[in-house]
């Protein structure tokens, strides 16, 4: 079994350069809404392959853009590593200050993220379960967080990752578990 996996396309969407906690917060939750940016990049799927999605608009409108008017299964198993502020507070920081201690949380099973590592973990098994249970070659368009944590199971699973990067994974690339 061939799964391709997908990152999602650029999200049109600014960052700002300092903020606040609640801005944090709000900007999490503006991205996840935000629309992706247009690409040229398509790919070719084999007959009847099927194309599963995380339920965050933004892999439905990159599959669109990838794929074409091929039919999708949305799913919640796929989503993103969801993030919240590490603390409340009115201090202001870089963005990458708050996702590096954000996921340092998420890393120790901190309650404070609306998932711990575990939880993600089981999700990502959850997630295969879903992909195998397909019984074919599939693509998969979700997010580069989760597809760290997938990934990882996938190779306990006894899949070998081809086309691996460990952290910096770019929007549009591809990476395929083959078992």
């Amino acid at each position: 079994m061939r799964i391709r996996i997908i990152r999602h396309g650029e999200v049109d969407y600014n960052w700002g350069r300092k903020l606040d906690s609640k801005g944090y917060d709000r900007s999490c939750r503006e991205y996840d809404e935000s629309p992706i940016k247009d690409s040229e990049k398509r790919l070719i799927l084999a007959e009847g392959e099927p194309i599963f999605i995380s339920s965050l608009e933004r892999t439905f409108h990159t599959a669109k853009q990838v794929f074409g008017d091929e039919e999708v299964h949305r799913s919640k198993n796929f989503d993103e590593v969801p993030l919240r502020s590490y603390k409340d507070t009115e201090k202001k920081h870089a963005v990458w200050v708050w996702n590096v201690l954000a996921r340092v949380q998420w890393f120790f099973n901190s309650g404070r993220q609306p998932e711990t590592r575990k939880m993600s973990q089981q999700r990502a098994r959850t997630a295969i379960a879903e992909l195998e249970e397909a019984g074919t070659d599939c693509s998969l368009v979700c997010h580069r967080f989760f597809m760290m944590v997938l990934c990882h199971e996938l190779k306990k699973a006894g899949y070998k990752i081809e086309k691996s990067r460990r952290i910096n994974i770019k929007n549009l690339d591809v990476i395929e578990a083959i078992k």
